[in-house]
């Protein structure tokens, strides 16, 4: 009877004992899973992270060369503003002086024609104050055509004056557009490589930060790959997925 309950009582205990061990290998499976989906969701967090902030300095510098290239753009358009409004003051100069060349035409050539018509009649006059009067007339009409030729020699010689005044306040113009475009580019410049060494050492930064985990995992993929002997490393070669 001794025998018997000390066999009861070594099976009871065995029992026990396999029972304990399997709810502690579940317990462990259950830590191991948690820290492992923890461990995955920390992976995707860092590579988040990381497409985030590769993410940010693409945007920070496609906006930042946007608003160089607005910068520059502005300056073309203000000198293409300054041009246009110089053609129109200068094609409104044209239209005037235009008026005023068929204007004094006109008027000279009736002039000439009533003078050269009172010719006969003065011709005919013998009374010498009679003469005298009418030649005075005649004078005065040609000093009148005189004048208004001379009225528009001055407004062209004005014209040519003006141009050569606008022609140089042009070269000054444009000289300073020019310094002002050199000295945006370079302030450009210097920003636009300010923001990429910036951006640069940020990336860097968020891979760094990843690097030991994907170190770690091709560690284990080459271990995996020579692990597999001669034969699974030649396999490897044609199905990198082999080994794991």
């Amino acid at each position: 009877m001794v025998e018997v309950e000390v066999q009861l009582t070594a099976q009871r205990e065995s029992r026990i004992a396999a029972r304990r061990k399997r709810i502690q290998e579940k317990l462990a499976a259950i830590r191991q899973g948690d820290t492992t989906g923890t461990q995955e969701a920390t992976q995707q967090q860092e590579t988040s992270k990381t497409t985030q902030q590769l993410l940010e300095s693409s945007r920070r510098l496609l906006r930042l060369r946007h608003d160089t290239q607005q910068g520059v753009t502005a300056v073309r358009v203000a000198g293409d503003e300054h041009e246009n409004a110089r053609q129109q003051r200068e094609e409104h100069v044209r239209q005037e002086l235009r008026g005023k060349l068929l204007a004094e035409a006109e008027s000279s050539a009736a002039a000439n024609a009533e003078v050269a018509v009172r010719w006969g009649a003065v011709l005919g006059l013998d009374v010498p104050q009679e003469l005298f009067q009418a030649i005075e007339e005649q004078r005065l009409s040609c000093e009148a055509v005189i004048a208004s030729k001379d009225r528009l020699i001055a407004d062209i010689r004005a014209v040519l004056k003006g141009k050569d005044e606008e022609y140089v306040k042009l070269l000054r113009r444009q000289a300073a557009d020019v310094d002002t475009l050199l000295g945006a580019m370079a302030r450009q410049l210097a920003d636009l490589a300010a923001a990429y060494r910036e951006e640069l050492e940020n990336v860097e930064r968020a891979l760094l930060q990843v690097r030991p985990r994907f170190v770690y995992i091709h560690f284990v993929y080459l271990v995996n790959v020579c692990s597999c002997g001669p034969y699974g490393i030649q396999k490897y070669m044609y199905n990198p997925d082999t080994c794991y």
